[in-house]
């Protein structure tokens, strides 16, 4: 996310932010929902509207903005993680998905087995 006009006047009777969402944010917030989901989100049919509901209602996306965008911006961040296969679409059910295996990949060095 990318917030722009940082500086805040306390003079000011209004101000105003600018936000910018990207791929990266909408990944982060895909790795939220599988993590939040743990084991049984990776073998799950997720549907659209299942993706978009917890995106508006997760203080981790959308649950800060008013009603009146997050119902846009969860529908604009699903459609980008499906362009970019973070969601993947079933082939035998028409909208059914499957979350993709690196939204649960755990990033850094692994731990050390101990002998």
């Amino acid at each position: 996310m990318v917030l722009r006009n940082r500086r805040i006047n306390t003079n000011s009777d209004v101000i105003q932010l600018h936000v910018s969402f990207s791929l990266t944010d909408v990944r982060l917030m895909m790795k939220e929902y599988a993590s939040h989901f743990a084991d049984w989100a990776r073998e799950a049919q997720h549907t659209e509207s299942d993706v978009c509901y917890w995106l508006e209602h997760s203080p981790a996306a959308f649950n800060n903005y008013p009603v009146k965008w997050c119902g846009q911006l969860s529908r604009w961040a699903f459609a980008v993680a499906v362009r970019n296969r973070l969601i993947l679409p079933c082939a035998t059910q028409q909208n059914a998905y499957f979350l993709a295996e690196c939204l649960f990949a755990k990033r850094g060095r692994p731990r050390k087995q101990e002998s």
